[in-house]
Formats: structure tokens, sequence, C-alpha cells
């Protein structure tokens, strides 16, 4: 794995880091700080790493550079839950930040004495549940729109929404002119492609249907955003 400072950029998934910032990408060869962590603090982050949202997918998988005889282990249990170490990584919205960290940092924390920066653990303490439309929001805020691969709309399938009316809300009896299906859910598949899934008149309309989609079980990842004019 490549090596960056706590808290530097991150360019490991784009040429240019924007707002992404290194926690946890450790080696051999430079030294890293070592401290208490609190339990809470462990059993919060590992929560969040027990199915992280992934813009990308990983082949193989990165072994601990710092363990003196074996590669580490592949997975870390905690409380009858197991992490996959080495496979994933953590997008952790902070503010205006987006902390980015390998799922391998449980490992760092439990086996090598690591200790993150306070930001780090402050952003761990304040982030949403994972895949909850409320992440998704910070993640977006944080600078996370750019790890979507954003570029042309992939178009629906032909009649699949033009049969279907327009989500507008009317008084009885009101016959004004529907208004714009300005607010689109989107849904990213398993290997990072975006498309647009529904259209609807307004954010709350189209946020509610975002968490249906989220409930039917599915993996993908749905989120809301307005329709930009050309």
């Amino acid at each position: 794995m490549t090596w960056y400072a706590d808290l530097s950029p991150l360019d490991y998934f784009m040429p240019e880091p924007g707002k992404l910032r290194a926690v946890g990408w450790l080696d051999d060869v430079h030294p890293y700080a070592k401290g208490p962590v609190a339990s809470d603090d462990f059993e919060r982050l590992y929560e969040l790493l027990v199915d992280p949202w992934q813009p990308f997918i990983a082949f193989g998988r990165h072994e601990c550079e710092l363990c003196r005889f074996t590669s580490g282990p592949a997975g870390v249990s905690f409380r009858s839950r197991q992490v996959q170490v080495g496979v994933s990584n953590l997008f952790l919205p902070a503010g205006e930040l987006l902390f980015v960290a390998p799922s391998t940092i449980v490992h760092y924390i439990d086996a090598h004495e690591y200790r993150p920066p306070d930001v780090f653990w402050e952003a761990v303490r304040a982030c949403p549940p994972m895949r909850s439309m409320a992440y998704k929001r910070a993640l977006l805020a944080a600078g996370g729109k750019a790890l979507l691969h954003p570029g042309p709309r992939a178009a629906p399938p032909p009649g699949q929404w033009a049969a279907r009316p327009k989500n507008t809300r009317r008084a009885p009896g009101v016959s004004e002119a529907p208004q714009p299906a300005a607010w689109c859910v989107l849904r990213m598949d398993d290997n990072g492609n975006r498309f647009e899934v529904a259209r609807y008149a307004t954010e709350r309309e189209a946020d509610d249907a975002a968490q249906r989609f989220e409930a039917r079980g599915h993996r993908q990842t749905y989120w809301v955003e307005p329709d930009e004019p050309a």
C-alpha cells in the first residue's frame, strides 16, 4: 500500500486529491503515532467498517507491512462481528473534508498501537450510520461527489418513465401546470457506474423514494441530487 502521512492530501483514487485526506496509510518505513485508543471509539470505527460504502471494487488484499513474520490477518473479529482487512476503505465525512482510511486501520490500532489523529476520532463519533441517507448527504457535502465519476447520464430504458405520471402534488380541483421534475434519484452499481433512477418535483419526494429503494436490501448506493440545467 502506498504510504501517506496522516491528514495529507490523498491522490490514490484520483489525480487531484481535492478534499480527500489520508488517515492510517502506514508502511514499515515511516514512523507513525502511537498511543491509547478508547474502546468506545474503536467499536464505533469498527461498526463503520463492517460494511463500508465503496466507490470502487478492490482486487486482491493488501497485506500488513508492520507484522514481522506474517502478512497480518484477513479479518478482525470484535464483539461477534468481523471486518475484512485489506480489501476496502472507509470514506469518512469530516465537514468540508473527506478522510479516507484503509480497513487495515483496525488491525493497526489493535496490533500495532497506532493512534489516528484526534480530528479523525471526532469524525468517527459524528458519522451517521453507514449507507444511511444522512451519511450520503454528508459524503457528498465533504467532496464525495468527485468519487462517483460524474459524466453523461445513462438513458433509462425506452418507455420506462415516459408512461408514468409526474410526481407532483396539487390541491383537488387545481389545474395549474405541473412543476418540473427537478430532483433526481441516482444509483451507483457495484462497478462504480452511476444511473438516473427517477425524477421528482420536490427533494422530499426524491428522498423518500431513495429510502424505499434502500429498504429493498440491495447493496447499491442511492442518493439525491438537483437536476442542473445544461
